[in-house]
């Protein structure tokens, strides 16, 4: 093989090893959105489901004050 392809075949490892790394990198981040979303979401159902209860609690009490 001349050293050209040599050069051309390592040059071309990199690359594609690059890419990979990019690749694994970008699922890494993807995977760490998805927990926080989950995250989020969880803990905004938890104080909604919080702010309902409380809501349903003022408004007994005010219809039982009637």
């Amino acid at each position: 093989m001349p050293p050209s392809m040599k050069v051309h075949v390592h040059w071309m490892n990199l690359m594609k090893n690059q890419i990979i790394q990019k690749f694994q990198s970008f699922e890494i981040l993807k995977e760490s959105v998805l927990r926080q979303r989950t995250f989020l979401k969880n803990h905004l159902i938890k104080q909604l489901t919080l702010m309902g209860s409380k809501c349903i609690a003022l408004n007994a009490g005010n219809i039982c004050r009637n």
